[in-house]
């Protein structure tokens, strides 16, 4: 009896060691912009990157061991990132929170909503 207890905690053990060191969360993966609204206008990433006279990206990437980053062309920037109830927070000094909205994510800041989609 006691062999079968001991070999039970050792299992449970072992079990939450694994599911507590991965992080597979359906936020992991490489996100895109897909629009922009502000002031009651959105704009696609077409017409942003027309706007802007760019062909600049802008991503959010979100790695399974908790790291993020943001990157818009040359330019990017690293964190941490955690999920939460009804999306994701990036850990920095931003705290940003993205909102799950139809499969996206969305953030919204300084009266400008961003809304990214999962890139494939």
């Amino acid at each position: 009896m006691k062999k079968r207890l001991m070999s039970l905690l050792l299992i449970c053990c072992m079990a939450f060691a694994v599911f507590a060191c991965s992080k597979d969360s359906k936020y992991v993966g490489k996100w895109n912009l897909k629009e922009a609204q502000a002031s009651g206008v959105t704009l696609s990433k077409e017409q942003m990157k027309q706007a802007m006279n760019s062909d600049t990206e802008i991503t959010l990437e979100l790695k399974s061991d908790g790291k993020a980053s943001f990157s818009y062309g040359s330019k990017k920037y690293s964190g941490e990132w955690e999920e939460i109830d009804d999306g994701i927070k990036l850990k920095d000094e931003t705290n940003l929170e993205f909102k799950e909205e139809d499969g996206n994510l969305a953030v919204e800041t300084s009266g400008v909503k961003l809304v990214f989609e999962k890139a494939e």
